[in-house]
């Protein structure tokens, strides 16, 4: 799996996945993917100065049409759809069936294209499932989507294995590894009586767990006097490709995988609960048991953050700021404001024609993250500008500052 900046072995993703393939199916414990929402940039919006009506171009308009198709719709007019008022700067919005919404003419995207989003919530995720659709929605949405924004997976269990009141107790003496340090609980529980209670862990961050008794969430608990409800939120795009890749991989491998055992090793990679040992070490702490066999003893599936790269300007204006703002304060403090500056534009006009060819095209890397084009003419124009500023430039460096390498005269250069 590629990232425009970085790679990684997709080999260590695969084989904990096809491990967790194989362990057996239970009665009582169920999964299933609950939320997606992602953003689309691929579609083009013809000009409509009265924004009346969606005006897409020939192949935009197929696409959409692969679009409504999995939910029924391939032969429906767009415009002939119920249309309300958008939501977060989206114009439009127009639900194709229970749980799913299409957003149409959002923010302008980087490509000049105005976004298309689709949210898709757990009732509609449950019948995408059950009409095999699901599964081709996801690779449409590898293909097309340039950004997953959420993607939540559940697990059920209706078996008192691992109970709420348990991951509580152990979060509260801090027997447990967790990808973020972050946990809270929103409510209080009463004499052991977890209704209503929710544990949090990783609020605020890229990947979120809550774990609260369903069966009370859907007043059911007297039909149904046990379901913990285990949600797996990430917001991070990266994770959430890699986890959609994943599901494709497993159900193209195995139409009836366990759904299950699947999120178990996901969940297993973000959140481990411990027995407390005398090492120091939580890290090397044994697994606590039940919650061992609450995961089906399922391997860990590690989903990757892409690290943050950081361009060479990032880089060298890092070293800038860390090495030499220090000394400019100082200096500005000794020559005063003019002097300083003028100084300043000297050094600048000195260096120009010391440039090389990667030095400009730093510079036209630089440009062109910010939207700019690069163009030599330009750059001489201004240093022309700078060095007309100051009335004997050539002579200038030498004055401020001994040195035997002095810039020469403009023609020089």
């Amino acid at each position: 799996m590629k990232n425009d900046n970085y790679e990684y072995d997709l080999f260590e993703q695969i084989q904990p996945l096809f491990k967790n393939m194989k362990l057996p199916s239970r009665k009582g414990f169920t999964g299933c993917c609950d939320w997606l929402s992602c953003t689309f940039d691929c579609f083009y919006y013809e000009p409509d100065n009265m924004l009346s009506n969606i005006i897409l171009d020939d192949v935009s308009n197929e696409k959409i049409k692969s679009l409504l198709s999995f939910f029924g719709k391939e032969n429906v007019n767009l415009n002939s759809l119920d249309r309300d008022r958008g939501t977060s700067s989206f114009k439009y919005s127009y639900v194709l069936q229970e749980g799913c919404t299409l957003l149409m003419y959002g923010p302008e995207c980087s490509n000049g294209n105005h976004a298309t989003a689709l949210n898709i919530s757990g009732s509609g995720m449950s019948k995408l499932f059950r009409d095999k659709m699901l599964i081709p929605l996801l690779k449409y949405c590898q293909s097309h989507a340039y950004k997953y924004t959420r993607f939540d997976f559940a697990l059920d269990c209706f078996e008192d294995v691992f109970p709420i009141s348990k991951a509580f107790q152990l979060s509260e003496q801090g027997f447990y590894i967790c990808k973020s340090n972050k946990f809270t609980i929103k409510g209080t529980p009463k004499d052991g009586d977890f209704e209503g209670i929710t544990l949090y862990y990783g609020e605020g961050s890229d990947m979120l767990l809550r774990i609260y008794r369903k069966n009370y969430e859907q007043n059911i608990q007297d039909k149904v006097p046990f379901w913990d409800r285990w949600e797996l939120q990430i917001r991070d795009h990266d994770r959430i490709k890699q986890l959609v890749l994943l599901l494709i991989i497993a159900f193209e491998h195995d139409n009836y995988f366990d759904y299950f055992n699947f999120g178990a090793g996901i969940l297993r990679d973000f959140i481990e609960f411990k027995m407390k040992t005398n090492d120091s070490n939580k890290s090397r702490w044994p697994i606590d048991n039940d919650y061992y066999k609450f995961i089906n003893c399922a391997n860990s599936i590690k989903l990757f953050a892409y690290p943050v790269l950081k361009t060479n300007f990032d880089t060298s204006l890092d070293w800038f700021v860390r090495s030499v703002s220090l000394f400019m304060t100082q200096l500005y403090l000794i020559y005063g404001d003019k002097k300083f500056f003028d100084f300043i534009k000297a050094l600048i006009v000195k260096k120009y024609p010391n440039l090389k060819n990667k030095d400009f095209d730093f510079i036209k890397n630089a440009l062109a993250e910010t939207g700019y084009d690069f163009d030599k003419n330009i750059c001489d124009k201004i240093i022309n500008k700078l060095y007309d500023s100051i009335p004997n430039m050539h002579n200038f460096i030498n004055d401020l500052y001994s040195t035997d390498d002095s810039i020469g005269s403009k023609n020089e250069w």
